[in-house]
């Protein structure tokens, strides 16, 4: 009995270890959102179970505004620590059954699950709001982000597509003046 139960132990041992490494893969350590990796694999997911569900979803593409000059004036250190705040309040601010992940330097990716685009709009509105107002010490400006969203079905069916539309919505919202959400629409593909 004692063999089997040091067999088990073990067994035990290696599946808390996987469960770790695969937690450790998917999640970024800086922001606390997760990965490009995952977030593509869950949108995969996410576009099938719509399809069959016939639910509709918004993909919200995020952008902090003027981050290379944060960078520049105040170092990475405190630009790293303005990625980690604003990471975590996306965390805390979504709901459940929503995934933010970190998709490239200073860009984040939403999957808000099963939304129209008028809450999806009024949700990206809130975190860009709240966004503005995370206090950071070290700063002396406010630091803001812009926003692109689409819409599983009705910009598109397809990740890659969903993805360009986001961030074509995204591009729009820097253009405008930056600090605001845009929904993605045919002008803004010419």
């Amino acid at each position: 009995r004692i063999s089997l139960v040091r067999s088990l132990i073990n067994i035990i041992y290696l599946n808390i270890e996987n469960y770790t490494l695969r937690i450790l893969s998917t999640i970024d350590r800086l922001t606390g959102t997760y990965t490009r990796k995952y977030l593509e694999s869950e949108l995969s997911k996410k576009i099938n179970e719509s399809k069959m569900s016939q639910k509709s979803f918004a993909l919200i593409m995020l952008d902090i505004d003027d981050f290379k000059a944060v960078n520049d004036k105040y170092g990475h250190r405190v630009g790293d620590l303005v990625l980690s705040k604003i990471g975590r309040y996306l965390v805390k601010n979504i709901r459940k059954t929503d995934i933010v992940a970190r998709y490239g330097g200073e860009e984040f990716v939403i999957i808000l699950d099963n939304v129209e685009e008028e809450q999806a709009v009024k949700i990206a509105e809130n975190i860009r709001i709240g966004v503005s107002q995370i206090n950071f010490p070290s700063i002396d400006h406010t630091i803001t982000i812009s926003i692109g969203v689409s819409l599983f079905p009705k910009h598109s069916q397809f990740k890659e597509e969903l993805l360009i539309k986001s961030d074509q919505a995204l591009y729009s919202a820097k253009e405008k003046g930056k600090n605001r959400v845009v929904v993605w629409n045919a002008n803004l593909s010419d």
